[in-house]
């Protein structure tokens, strides 16, 4: 019967053991998340695509194009005439 009841507490004892070790991974996995949420969160926050200087942006550079073209359609009837 001893051995019974020793291999009751030391089952008893891995089980506490495990119970702990989970209980301590659940906490780091928690820790770990909430910063993988700051990054996610920085980098939306980071993404210029969304924002009205990405617009701003693709305006300007539309513009550049249509001078551009504008002017080389200049030059060419200068340089008809």
């Amino acid at each position: 019967m001893d051995k019974i009841n020793n291999r009751i507490k030391e089952l008893e004892n891995i089980k506490e053991k495990m119970e702990v070790t989970s209980s301590q991974a659940r906490l780091n996995l928690a820790s770990v998340e909430a910063e993988a949420d700051e990054i996610k969160k920085t980098i939306n926050q980071n993404n210029f695509t969304n924002t009205e200087e990405y617009k701003e942006l693709q305006e300007l550079k539309t513009t550049v194009k249509w001078n551009k073209w504008a002017n080389d359609e200049e030059i060419e009837e200068d340089e008809e005439e």
